[in-house]
């Protein structure tokens, strides 16, 4: 996400947090509420590989590869729900690179 300014970029991770387990949580909308009130579009980005790099289990980095997707812009002005359907096409996006499953209605403690 663009801070606006033209110079900067923002990176967020929409879940908010990291599971041991295989899978793509809920996205939470902060991030998505931020760049709809000042109209700043979302890059969606997928990793895949992070999982082998950094395991829960161990402190040093792996050496593995990693394959990023960098996703065309999603505009605010171009969708109808704002953040809602920001966060929805950004995680459906992911969800078709990351060969993982959807947690997206799995509820953690």
């Amino acid at each position: 996400m663009s801070s606006g300014q033209g110079l900067d970029s923002i990176i967020f991770f929409p879940e908010g947090t990291f599971y041991a387990e295989d899978g793509l949580g809920k996205f939470k909308l902060g991030a998505f509420l931020t760049a709809v009130k000042n109209d700043i579009p979302v890059i969606p980005i997928a990793m895949n590989g992070t999982r082998q790099l950094l395991r829960s289990e161990i402190w040093l980095p792996s050496k593995v590869p990693l394959k990023i997707t960098i996703f065309p812009p999603i505009y605010p002005d171009e969708v109808e729900n704002g953040a809602q359907s920001i966060s929805e096409k950004s995680r459906d996006l992911m969800l078709s690179e990351i060969n993982e499953p959807d947690l997206k209605e799995k509820t953690y403690p």
